[in-house]
């Protein structure tokens, strides 16, 4: 179906669907039914290489047949734009691979006060996330420490190889609470031509594998079929719930490994066609203001058993909370759909650390600090490209503190330092030597309301400082200033203005990334349409100007309209333009 039938069937649906007059919207609390729909579209000129402009596309149905009883029905179509030029390669279908929209996710979900049963795409978590997690390729994890009960969530993702794809149910009685699910989840992902799946199933939830352009990009889709079957069993009674996982693969995975300077292992990373994982967490009350959290893991396959574990304290007495926790990691274990700490590390070092958080309110003060050490333990070095860990014992510390300080009734200032101490393996294929990476990072935001008017004005500075003399260092910064206005009932507009420079890089592979995303408009509700990459792909130094109008000419019925203008100040001076449309249909 290509996008034009699309839009005029989802259109026709909705209409149907509506009265010929807008009415309030429903209690979604109550009885009812309500609809909605949310249409993006995004364009950059001039455009890229082979390009095709980014179109998204969410529907969503619920019928509530009760107050507690709860039918949902939704689907995520998406049309990503092509960021790498793929003009060698032949289209199978040039008119399908341009007007088609590929859908990402579908789900439908009956949620009652003693049972839940998702159909479709899902994400299912426990515990600390070592096994599995809700919210899977969460980098902040396990400093934000998650509930220790067992939760199903439609996966509304656009990004590809998150999740599971089944069906599961979880079952409450009075004592106890189970959680089960079947599952066949297609991956996307490289094969070789002897027939093995070459991504590393650790990583693969990063791996950006989504533009189906050309015939290169469609024979990476559902390239890994992944059937699993997961339970887990809690009872309120005891502290300690269990669970168990097996996922079996339809071809064998065996990563494909760059050559290294290194000693090269490949073993640390999961190769074959099976894995079990078994994990046990619990949560206890030691007082009203006191609990303990755990979970420990093993994961199985071939003939690797490799253990992960946490262990943590949290507190909270008033307007202070507390959290303190150490882990540890096997550098074999491996859970796709994990979300443990540092799993934005590549490294196939085993690694044990530490977290301490603490959040506390002082009058018109909100004050946080988070302290975090990890130490990789010595093992064979992967001899990934994406690793910079090295293969011998060395520590890896973070710092970061902010404060919100409200002024008054209509102004705040928020304050954010982060100090970081790395290792950083230079590069792994051609040079063996390690250096200290010292990372040090400031923003302070200030926002003023006025009546129907809303003014921010920002600064973000960053500092990288590498140990060897032979190396400059590396700094950066963003200034930038935005203003809401409400014209008139129903009717807004957004203004940013952003000064950038991050053009002292450290390594040619890396820069400083500060604020590489618009933040959300304080009060807008911008969704996604405020979020656009500043310079993420473009040269790191110049300015941005961007505008957003908002409508609400009826109940039910959202328009945004962005227009962004980015003038890189490079060796080649340029300017790139990109607009965004979004609307959004609800009943």
């Amino acid at each position: 179906m290509d996008t034009m039938s699309y839009i005029r069937l989802t259109l026709i649906f909705y209409l149907a669907a509506t009265p010929l007059y807008a009415a309030a919207s429903p209690d979604l609390r109550g009885e009812g039914l309500s609809l909605m729909s949310i249409w993006r579209h995004k364009k950059d000129l001039p455009a890229k290489p082979d390009s095709r402009p980014y179109l998204y596309n969410r529907n969503i149905i619920t019928i509530r047949p009760t107050a507690r009883t709860t039918l949902r029905a939704q689907s995520v179509f998406l049309r990503r734009e092509k960021t790498s030029s793929g003009a060698s390669e032949s289209p199978i279908d040039p008119v399908a691979l341009k007007n088609g929209l590929f859908l990402r996710h579908a789900t439908v979900s009956l949620s009652a006060p003693h049972y839940n049963l998702v159909i479709g795409d899902f994400n299912a978590g426990w515990g600390q996330g070592l096994l599995t997690s809700a919210q899977p390729n969460d980098p902040y994890r396990p400093l934000l420490y998650a509930d220790h009960a067992a939760r199903l969530k439609e996966n509304a993702s656009s990004m590809e190889n998150t999740g599971l794809r089944g069906v599961a149910t979880t079952l409450d009685t009075r004592h106890w609470r189970v959680l089960s699910a079947l599952t066949r989840t297609p991956l996307h992902g490289r094969v070789d031509a002897q027939g093995y799946f070459n991504d590393k199933l650790e990583t693969l939830n990063r791996v950006f594998y989504g533009e189906w352009a050309d015939a290169s990009d469609l024979a990476r889709r559902n390239a890994l079929m992944e059937t699993g079957a997961l339970l887990r069993v809690e009872n309120s009674a005891l502290p300690v719930a269990l669970a168990f996982a097996d996922f079996k693969y339809d071809c064998a995975i065996a990563p494909a490994i760059k050559t290294s300077a290194l000693p090269t292992d490949n073993s640390t990373y999961f190769r074959g066609v099976h894995i079990v994982l078994i994990s046990a967490d619990m949560q206890a009350r030691i007082s009203d203001a006191m609990r303990i959290f755990s979970e420990a893991a093993l994961s199985m396959h071939a003939a690797s058993r490799a253990p992960a574990a946490i262990v943590g304290l949290k507190h909270k007495s008033g307007d202070v909370r507390h959290a303190f926790g150490v882990f540890y990691l096997d550098s074999r274990f491996v859970s796709r759909l994990a979300s443990y700490p540092r799993l934005q590390t590549d490294a196939g070092n085993s690694r044990t650390g530490a977290f301490l958080m603490r959040q506390w309110r002082h009058g018109p003060h909100l004050l946080g600090l988070r302290l975090y050490h990890e130490r990789n333990l010595s093992s064979d070095f992967t001899g990934s490209s994406l690793s910079h860990a090295p293969p011998w014992p060395r520590d890896t510390f973070s710092l970061l503190a902010d404060s919100r300080t409200r002024l008054d009734r209509n102004g705040s200032l928020y304050n954010k330092l982060q100090a970081d101490l790395e290792p950083y393996l230079i590069n792994a294929n051609s040079d063996a030597r390690v250096t200290d990476i010292q990372t040090y990072s400031w923003r302070g935001q200030f926002d003023r309301k006025q009546k129907a008017a809303l003014s921010t004005f920002g600064i973000r500075l960053a500092l990288e400082h590498c140990a060897q003399s032979s190396r400059r260092n590396a700094y950066g910064g963003v200034i930038f200033a935005q203003r809401s206005m409400l014209l008139r009932q129903g009717l807004s507009l957004y203004l940013k203005l952003t000064a950038f420079d991050l053009s002292r890089g450290l390594f040619a592979s890396r820069n400083i990334y500060i604020g590489t995303s618009e933040p959300y408009w304080q009060g807008a509700h911008l969704s996604s349409v405020a979020y656009q990459s500043l310079f993420a792909s473009y040269a790191p130094r110049g300015y941005r100007s961007a505008a957003a109008l908002s409508a609400r000419p009826a109940s039910g019925f959202t328009a945004w309209f962005k227009l962004g203008r980015t003038h890189l100040l490079a060796d080649h001076p340029r300017t790139l333009y990109d607009l965004k449309f979004e609307i959004t249909l609800s009943h």
